[in-house]
């Protein structure tokens, strides 16, 4: 016997709905309107940093997907300058690679502890969502210097893949829009 399910996207509009009732989303609102009012703490600016790259790219700022995408860089990134502070050269490439093979698989570890850990939210539907504003990115892209600068190209076809890239620009970069606290580490790196 065969289960035919019917979806009612019930789930689609809580998600999709529920950036509207985040305060990093209120915040984020105000911060491109340029009224923000209250100062940041170092973990929203940070948010806000990724946020204005993502938006600058394309993605819609308006989905719960951009939202988790964001987590995702975050969390590449916060990975990454644990890496580039206390590894000795070789030591770092092997956990680049250690990192770069777990991004690139949907159901590893770093994803779950987003998802399930952190969210209390299913890998499939977390993936999903952020496959759909990948796709609405990807429909309307924004900034191409962004992208080369970034180091996305038309080889690029994941997002898992982008957000390694995106993590790393954060890192090496100083954020498009924003007066950071502190600022990001400099470092020179090659992932090519």
């Amino acid at each position: 016997m065969q289960n035919n399910l019917k979806t009612d996207g019930s789930t689609d509009i809580i998600y999709n709905q529920s950036w509207c009732c985040s305060s990093i989303a209120q915040k984020y609102e105000a911060y491109r309107c340029g009224m923000l009012k209250e100062p940041c703490t170092e973990e929203e600016q940070q948010e806000l940093d990724v946020l204005t790259v993502l938006e600058n790219l394309g993605y819609p700022i308006k989905k719960a997907g951009t939202y988790f995408y964001k987590d995702v860089i975050i969390s590449a990134k916060q990975e990454l300058e644990r890496i580039y502070r206390k590894k000795t050269p070789a030591e770092k490439e092997e956990a680049e690679v250690d990192l770069r093979q777990e991004m690139g698989y949907s159901f590893s570890q770093f994803y779950f502890d987003i998802a399930r850990n952190g969210m209390d939210m299913g890998l499939k539907t977390f993936h999903r969502d952020i496959n759909r504003a990948y796709q609405a990115r990807m429909k309307n892209p924004m900034s191409k210097q962004l992208e080369q600068e970034i180091g996305i190209d038309d080889g690029v076809q994941d997002y898992r893949a982008e957000a390694w890239l995106i993590a790393n620009y954060m890192i090496t970069k100083e954020p498009v829009k924003s007066e950071p606290k502190v600022k990001a580490l400099a470092l020179s790196t090659s992932y090519q």
